[in-house]
This record gives C-alpha cells, structure tokens and sequence, in this order.
C-alpha cells in the first residue's frame, strides 16, 4: 500500500478542555505519511522521523476532516 504524505491538525477538542495530557491540544499539527485514509473503527496513525501521531478510535469521516472519541482534525494531503 502506498504512502500518503499528510498534514494533520487538530481543530477541536471533545473531551479535555484544552488540557491533554499529552499535549496535543487544538492546532497540534504533525506533518508525516500516513498509510490508509481514516477509517471508522480503527485508529489513525501518522508516521514521522520521530514517532508519530497515533489517535484514539475514529468515528466519522468527511472529506477533509475525520473525528475520534476525543477530538476532530483536518487532514491535508500533500
């Protein structure tokens, strides 16, 4: 399967009020490859040089957009 080079960024924040644990608060943004578009069910995963971005399970998808149980992010694909 090929990859896809993307840019993601977190526009919208569900559940943590702007203070994720992890950091990844609204405008977080990853620049890697991705392997699969999202997909409802599963996680999504961003690869880059230094880890990546893994996010919690997807449960819709637009165009340009997909959420998860925890937030809403834009995907670019460059």
């Amino acid at each position: 399967m090929p990859e896809i080079n993307v840019r993601i960024t977190k526009i919208e924040d569900l559940v943590f009020n702007g203070n994720h644990p992890n950091g990844i608060d609204v405008d977080f943004e990853v620049k890697g490859y991705i392997k699969s578009l999202p997909e409802v069910g599963r996680e999504m995963t961003c690869y880059t040089l230094r880890g990546g971005l893994v996010t919690t399970q997807v449960v819709a998808t637009t165009r340009d957009t997909f959420t998860t149980l925890n937030s809403i992010y834009k995907l670019e694909i460059l």
